[in-house]
């Protein structure tokens, strides 16, 4: 993880750099401009996501919750199964 990170503020560092030689005067806002994008497709992919399923369990909408489970597990009987296990954990007689 350490090294990811170095690489990725090593990259960002030279494509600053390389911004700033293209234009002195409007350098600074491309370096901006660019560093919110990922910060905008993050936005995006949240607003997609479906809610978690133990926080929907503990919302009382368990039916919710298997259908989330439903779409991300190979089976019905595996989603079944961890529906079952979330409830126990979360204490709920469903």
């Amino acid at each position: 993880n350490a090294l990811l990170v170095c690489i990725g503020q090593f990259s960002a560092g030279m494509v600053d750099g390389l911004f700033d030689q293209v234009s002195d005067e409007w350098g600074w806002r491309f370096m901006l401009g660019l560093a919110a994008l990922p910060s905008v497709a993050m936005f995006i992919g949240f607003m997609k996501l479906p809610e978690s399923p133990r926080w929907l369990v503990a919302a009382g909408r368990s039916g919710e919750a298997l259908d989330v489970l439903r779409s991300f597990r190979d089976s019905d009987r595996v989603a079944n199964e961890e529906l079952a296990e979330i409830l126990e954990n979360e204490g709920v007689t469903d």
